[in-house]
């Protein structure tokens, strides 16, 4: 490429990167100010959020982690505004809204607005953890915990919800499945709310290392809350905890259904109800003693409380039973029940110090087998 080629392209270049526009992240990662809407905008406005030679937007950059792109939209200024981090997002949002009602903006005066909204946020995301822990767990509400759970709320987990929203969703279930099988509903939901804590404290592929708990003292004494916490993106068979095995299973289908939506997967109710039917005779025939359904899609888990000597026989007749079930489905018009899944969970009896099972029942041939028994 000659002088004048490379002078034309340099040229093209420019042009283009003139109308680059800031991109438009998911809901919770992207937000606008129109600046014209100010009580004191007048045509300096824009300098003034700029500086002279761009210093302003590298101040503000520094201070919010967010770094503020100006466009014009029917010529009028709009200050925009893209972070995964949702936390900085809103800060910088905040001090966008404060420059909106300030007369005067300098290095001064930038740097005393961040730290009083700074100190804003964690006083909002502090009452936020304190009423939240005061409902999973009474007597820690007033302690440092408070602060990382109230954080959560201003943690992006989805397009459509905070982590804090999921981890109260996955508490959720995990209370429901823990009164079907008479487990320690409160250990469960705590355990439940605080699995992505680390989240807030390091960056996502490192938030389930051991070194959170630096950060987290009040948790030292909790064995199995620093096992879901450290484990949970673990396998399966991976925790030594029958309760953290059941908490990773939840967060799983919970993830699972809130990311995976296949049009038509839903199962028809009637069978739903009758794969209950065939594990409340389980348990009426005393070869279980609770059960509870979890499901994403077309994979189904039975979680099974029962005697260790009786797996096996119920294993066979369910297998069994399922098939019957299915075929009598075979002429629906959901085509798509052919690929359901089933996986038998199953929890060891109170105070044994057996770990989990499972047992994954597998479609083949038009017919259920199952394969050998996996226990970890």
């Amino acid at each position: 490429m000659n002088s004048g080629e490379n002078s034309k392209f340099t040229k093209k270049m420019i042009n283009y990167l003139s109308k680059y526009k800031s991109p438009r992240l998911f809901t919770g990662c992207y937000s606008e100010l129109k600046l014209s809407d100010s009580k004191y905008f007048n045509e300096r406005t824009v300098g003034q959020l700029v500086g002279k030679s761009g210093e302003r937007k590298e101040e503000f950059f520094s201070l919010t982690g967010v770094k503020p792109h100006i466009e014009y939209s029917d010529n009028k200024p709009v200050l925009m505004l893209s972070k995964y981090n949702s936390r900085e997002l809103k800060l910088a949002h905040m001090l966008g809204e404060r420059f909106k009602t300030t007369k005067s903006w300098s290095s001064c005066s930038i740097n005393k607005h961040v730290k009083q909204l700074q100190e804003r946020l964690s006083r909002e995301e502090r009452e936020v953890g304190e009423k939240i822990l005061a409902e999973y767990w009474a007597e820690k509400a007033q302690s440092n915990l408070s602060e990382y759970v109230g954080r959560m709320s201003n943690e992006r987990y989805s397009p459509t919800q905070t982590l804090l929203e999921h981890s109260i969703e996955v508490a959720e279930e995990a209370k429901k499945i823990s009164e079907a099988l008479s487990l320690d509903s409160s250990k469960l939901q705590r355990m439940a709310l605080f699995h992505d804590i680390g989240k807030v404290i390091f960056s996502y592929f490192e938030h389930t290392s051991p070194k959170i708990l630096e950060h987290l003292p009040e948790l030292k004494e909790e064995s199995e809350l620093i096992e879901v916490i450290t484990s949970h993106h673990e396998p399966l068979g991976s925790p030594s905890s029958p309760n953290v095995a059941l908490i990773t299973l939840i967060n799983r289908i919970v993830s699972q259904s809130h990311f995976i939506k296949i049009e038509g997967s839903e199962v028809p109710p009637s069978l739903q109800k009758s794969m209950e039917a065939l594990l409340t005779d389980a348990v009426s025939g005393n070869k279980l003693s609770a059960f509870y359904i979890l499901s994403s899609s077309y994979h189904f888990w039975f979680v099974l409380k029962g005697p260790k000597e009786k797996q096996e026989e119920l294993t066979k007749e369910l297998t069994v039973e399922l098939n019957h079930l299915l075929q009598s489905y075979s002429g629906s018009e959901n085509k798509e029940l052919k690929n359901l899944c089933f996986t038998l969970f199953w929890l060891p009896e109170a105070d044994s110090e057996e770990k989990i099972s499972f047992t994954k029942l597998k479609l083949s041939d038009s017919f259920y087998s199952y394969e050998s028994d996996l226990t970890y």
